[in-house]
């Protein structure tokens, strides 16, 4: 379906590099899909267990940067 609606969507540059992400930035998600990130340390080590409901305020409280 994604193929379909988005052909011409670019892939997301930053998720390649989590694997071996640069130590100038800090990349804490909320959302994945489900096992997707199953393997990436860095990623199972900085997620955000939020709802939508209280992203944004748990994102604050964390520091987020916009």
């Amino acid at each position: 379906m994604v193929k379909r609606l988005w052909p011409d969507y670019p892939d997301l540059l930053y998720i390649n590099d989590l694997s071996n992400p640069p130590r100038n930035f800090e990349l804490i998600q909320f959302f994945f899909k489900p096992g997707a990130r199953l393997y990436c340390t860095h990623s199972q080590q900085n997620f955000l267990c939020s709802n939508y409901t209280h992203a944004v305020r748990d994102g604050m409280i964390q520091g987020v940067m916009y």
